[in-house]
């Protein structure tokens, strides 16, 4: 199971599908509202669930920080993809203890 915290909304499912509001947190899991592997930059990951599917993605550019259609406040992401001096990316937060990394989407 991998845990999230949405840093903008979200529509899952396609047309017709749920929506879920920036800011809130969800996974995954039985009876979560997430499909099985879901992965985005717009997303904060917080187990090591979603932290493992987050980093297999690779250094990308950080998504966009907006709630469209409501008034909560959605902090910047605690784990994040940082450019060290060398070159390298290496995450922040719940990744700080992982091995840096060399770009290849960016």
């Amino acid at each position: 199971m991998a845990t999230w915290r949405l840093l903008s909304d979200v529509l899952v499912g396609g047309a017709g599908g749920t929506y879920l509001a920036a800011g809130t947190i969800q996974n995954d899991g039985p009876g979560g509202l997430l499909p099985t592997g879901w992965v985005s930059p717009n997303a904060d990951p917080l187990d090591a669930g979603a932290l493992a599917l987050f980093a297999a993605q690779g250094p990308v550019l950080p998504g966009r920080i907006v709630s469209q259609f409501s008034t909560t406040v959605v902090n910047p992401p605690a784990t994040y993809w940082a450019k060290q001096s060398n070159g390298q990316y290496k995450l922040t937060g719940l990744g700080a203890a992982l091995a840096p990394v060399w770009p290849w989407r960016i």
